[in-house]
């Protein structure tokens, strides 16, 4: 019988990693991965108390992702902010794509979901400096208008990469 042996540093330095994200999910209604995959990545080693690979990344970033997501979800929903439409159509077609995605990166090496991750935050990055045209500020989620189609097909690519490394 093979004995586990609890890493009490490395724990410790997760759950402070998993605070600290979780707090600037919230506050900035970001999932999280964006800044939780280069903190597991590179905190832990830079402590010296442990390691994560790509892969182990990945999947700790899902369920943080996920749980400040439907945290959020709720409370967006409990203010009037969400569109029941829009979070039907694009919410199951991305979470088509994370499953489609996290089942398809377990034939890659890290190094390549890393590159994916780097490749998405810097459009990220990118998109937040484009100056965004105030509308539909008055328009009710409800009365949102968008072309369904390619909101699905969008929400199924991203959701796709998404998965694949956990964001």
């Amino acid at each position: 019988r093979e004995e586990h042996t609890v890493d009490t540093p490395f724990l410790i330095t997760l759950l402070m990693l998993g605070l600290g994200g979780g707090f600037l999910s919230g506050l900035l209604g970001l999932g999280g991965a964006i800044f939780m995959i280069p903190l597991l990545l590179y905190v832990p080693p830079l402590l010296g108390v442990g390691q994560l690979d790509m892969k182990q990344v990945a999947a700790v970033s899902m369920v943080q992702v996920l749980s400040a997501s439907l945290s959020g979800l709720i409370v967006h929903h409990k203010n009037r902010f969400v569109s029941k439409s829009l979070l039907l159509y694009m919410g199951l077609c991305n979470a088509l794509g994370n499953l489609a995605g996290s089942l398809f990166s377990q034939y890659t090496k890290s190094a390549f979901l890393l590159a994916i991750f780097a490749t998405m935050a810097i459009i990220a990055a990118i998109v937040m400096f484009i100056p965004k045209r105030e509308q539909g500020e008055d328009i009710k989620p409800e009365e949102l208008s968008y072309n369904k189609p390619v909101a699905c097909m969008l929400s199924l690519a991203i959701g796709s990469f998404g998965g694949m490394v956990g964001a």
